[in-house]
């Protein structure tokens, strides 16, 4: 029974409160998002990285298939390491190109924000579609239907 009380008083004696911190690695930390959608495009077109934590794998990719005699599409799925960066940077300026120039469109529909390219007199028409999942803008299809 001695044993016990010398036993027990050990134990309560020896522990000590002691605050313990931990810090948090980066890139296990939340980055709060940006839910105005101009701020995040800014981000999305400037950053390959940005760009892919923000598109949602595995990508609906939609395009054209010229089959003849009856035209239809094609839709595949795409992994991280089967996509490459869009820099959107260079949009603004595209309708001034001598060749290959396209305008800017960006239609609201619904939850989704369609960032579209149509071409000047070139057939270029390409989509891009984004939307807002856990208060964060993420590509989720793109819809290539150039001719």
């Amino acid at each position: 029974m001695r044993c016990l009380l010398v036993l027990a008083a050990m134990l309560l004696f020896s522990c000590k409160k002691e605050k313990i911190s931990m810090r948090m690695p980066e890139s296990h930390k939340v980055e709060k998002c940006d839910t105005d959608f101009n701020v995040f495009f800014e981000k999305f077109s400037a950053d390959s990285v940005f760009q892919k934590q923000h598109t949602k794998f595995p990508l609906k990719d939609v395009s054209w298939s010229e089959s003849y005699p009856d035209p239809e599409t094609d839709v595949r799925y795409l992994e991280s390491k089967d996509c490459y960066y869009y820099d959107f940077r260079k949009d603004k300026e595209a309708y001034k190109k001598e060749t290959d120039a396209y305008n800017v469109v960006t239609e609201k529909r619904n939850d989704t924000i369609c960032y579209k390219w149509d071409g000047v007199d070139n057939g270029i028409s390409m989509e891009f579609k984004f939307v807002m999942i856990d208060n964060c803008w993420y590509m989720v299809e793109m819809v290539d239907m150039s001719n």
